[in-house]
């Protein structure tokens, strides 16, 4: 008998559309104070589960020459190592770096 936690993570659920309307908009916020401030940061958001593909991750890395803290690079080489798909956009002088993962290609 599968433990409420284990009957949690089989449960398949699919929260992309609040995800792209409640918190992409923000992201967007977040990343141009990032870009301008060239604040670090690390986010991700686990927004599906299907039998199928798995957990669907949104996941954003923004570094900068000379402020690029092991603790983020962590967080994302572990998240990275998870996923199946990554694409990536580097924009500017600033090592803009966001990432976004899809288990699947999805």
């Amino acid at each position: 008998m599968p433990t409420d936690k284990a009957a949690r993570e089989d449960e398949n659920w699919d929260l992309e559309s609040i995800y792209d309307e409640k918190i992409s908009p923000l992201m967007v916020q977040i990343i141009a104070i990032s870009r301008e401030h060239k604040i670090p940061m690390f986010a991700s958001f686990a927004y599906s589960n299907d039998d199928e593909n798995g957990h669907g991750f949104c996941t954003t890395h923004l570094h900068y020459d000379g402020r690029r803290p092991e603790p983020l690079a962590r967080a994302n080489a572990a998240v990275r190592s998870r996923h199946d798909f990554a694409a990536f956009a580097i924009a500017g002088k600033e090592a803009y770096r966001a990432d976004f993962f899809k288990r699947g290609g999805k």
